[in-house]
């Protein structure tokens, strides 16, 4: 189980001056962070598991280079590797990929007329709360959503050659992961007043807001069964 915390101090010049609610900006930006921490660990988690596909064809995934870049091909390859493993599709019919912006002109540009399903020709309008957060579209049975969150592989790494760089984006069967928190221990907010630090702020001048939550992510690797798919490559855009 991990901890993720954040908080900031005011000054009571800042509290009396401030023409918005500091309160309220504070947690909005502090939640903000510890969600991206929250999300980065998950990623973390999931970095090393599950089957994988050298982007653009490349002979393996210690051969990935920049010029690698990811294709619709990867992503159809990605998903019947999936179903190859036993793993059901979700309800929609989709296995859902996370890839970064950056990856989206490689894979779109690469496309012939037509070939893309938008997601304005996927639903309707009374559907569109449905849609997953950044979601781009639709191909071959796969929900492709952007997230500038992707881990980056640069350098030496032992997934790309030496000297190039790319990312890992990740595609999804049900239950590829599990969170977990601790009962009554859901995300809390803490927000003291002027002076009540006691003797630590003798004339009131700090006031502090903060959060906290604890969190942890479980990787659904067993063995053999693989639930997930990692897209390893590069990108033309930088």
């Amino acid at each position: 189980m991990k901890q993720f915390a954040g908080a900031y101090k005011h000054s009571d010049v800042v509290i009396m001056t401030a023409l918005s609610d500091v309160v309220e900006l504070s947690l909005r930006d502090i939640a903000r962070d510890i969600a991206k921490r929250m999300d980065t660990s998950i990623r973390d988690t999931l970095s090393a598991i599950g089957g994988t596909v050298a982007g653009s064809a490349a002979a393996s995934i210690a051969a990935v280079t920049t010029a690698d870049v990811l294709r619709s091909s990867d992503l159809l390859k990605a998903a019947v590797k999936l179903e190859d493993k036993d793993n059901p599709r979700p309800a929609d019919g989709l296995f859902p990929v996370i890839t970064h912006p950056l990856a989206i002109f490689d894979l779109q540009s690469s496309l012939s007329t037509n070939s893309w399903l938008g997601i304005n020709t996927a639903t309707s309008d009374a559907a569109i709360g449905n849609l997953y957060r950044g979601e781009i579209g639709q191909i071959f049975g796969t929900r492709v959503c952007t997230s500038t969150n992707v881990q980056r592989i640069v350098g030496d790494d032992t997934t790309i050659s030496t000297g190039n760089s790319g990312y890992r984006s990740m595609m999804f069967a049900p239950d590829s992961f599990y969170v977990t928190e601790i009962s009554d221990m859901t995300a809390k907010t803490f927000v003291k007043q002027l002076g009540s630090a006691g003797a630590l702020d003798p004339v009131n001048q700090i006031s502090t807001v903060g959060a906290k939550v604890f969190f942890t992510a479980l990787a659904a690797d067993w063995g053999s069964e693989q639930r997930m798919m990692r897209l390893i490559h590069g990108s033309n855009v930088t």
